[in-house]
């Protein structure tokens, strides 16, 4: 992404989706309140920090089964506690209140026992919560530099085709 277009448009995303299955011709598209780019775009956590840093009202971001490596431990770990990092990033996503983490499992398990215990691993290794989710596959992340919060959701499959098609 190299251009960003002007602050007036900008300031109006509050939401970044990042599918898997945008059409081919298109790399990215602000369509209301929600930016949609393909993972293409979003490879590394570099580029989403670009991205929450220039769109400054983000509030939920949505990500597919591929981010759930360890560049998603990295986001979390950042998120939670950004104090640590430069200013450059002071801004990264202040107003976040939802991520949504799309796991790729198609058989109605949201993430089996290892991807579990691997997160949970590489969360503890970052002075962080393990993972613990609630009844609806959620965890709450407390700010407490900012005095918010952010709720982490898990969802099984990817990214609905026919929600990303709808803004096409």
């Amino acid at each position: 992404m190299v251009y960003f277009p002007p602050t007036e448009y900008r300031q109006l995303v509050q939401n970044i989706v990042v599918s898997l299955h945008p059409p081919e011709y298109l790399n990215c598209l602000i369509e209301g309140t929600t930016l949609f780019t393909s993972l293409g775009n979003i490879n590394d956590l570099s580029t989403l920090h670009e991205l929450c840093i220039r769109f400054f009202n983000v509030t939920s971001i949505s990500l597919p089964s591929s981010w759930l490596t360890t560049r998603f431990t990295e986001l979390i770990f950042e998120l939670y506690d950004f104090q640590v990092r430069t200013t450059r990033f002071r801004a990264f996503c202040s107003d976040l209140a939802e991520l949504h983490v799309y796991t790729g499992n198609s058989d109605g398990v949201i993430l089996d026992p290892w991807m579990h215990g691997t997160i949970s691993w590489q969360l503890i290794n970052s002075r962080l919560p393990p993972l613990e989710l609630s009844a609806d596959h959620s965890m709450v992340f407390y700010r407490k530099i900012l005095g918010k919060s952010f709720t982490l959701y898990f969802h099984p499959g990817e990214l609905p085709l026919h929600y990303v098609e709808q803004y096409w």
